[in-house]
């Protein structure tokens, strides 16, 4: 099945360059820069990799940091490999909790965090 075929993506993605590193089983298996990035996933433009340990369907982490209003945060977000190939790689979030959520919410949409709440202060 090609990529076109297995894009089912259920939010917008951005453009947005996060250095990042992959982990497979504990193991860090590629390093990289997002390329896009959304709710539901991302791309990620891979500088090295291990393309043995990122077969489609394997369940990888995703290591990055954000810096955000002068202090850093660092995540690491639970993935499935979609497609891979020497170039980069798409993966798609496996677990949507709460947290998770906010994160890619706040890189996403930080202006909309900000919105809200001066919307809730004003009211």
């Amino acid at each position: 099945m090609d990529k076109a075929q297995m894009d089912h993506r259920w939010s917008a993605r951005q453009a947005l360059a996060l250095p990042v590193k992959l982990f497979n089983d504990g193991e860090a298996v590629a390093l990289g820069y997002t390329h896009n990035v959304g709710i539901g996933g991302m791309f990620v433009k891979l500088q090295s990799v291990k393309i043995d340990k990122l077969p489609e369907n394997a369940h990888v982490s995703v290591a990055f940091s954000v810096n955000t209003e002068g202090s850093t945060s660092h995540h690491r977000l639970p993935a499935t490999v979609i497609w891979s190939g020497e170039s980069g790689a798409g993966l798609m979030f496996t677990d949507f909790n709460v947290e998770t959520v906010h994160t890619l919410r706040d890189i996403l949409y930080p202006h909309a965090t900000l919105n809200t709440e001066e919307h809730h202060r004003e009211h």
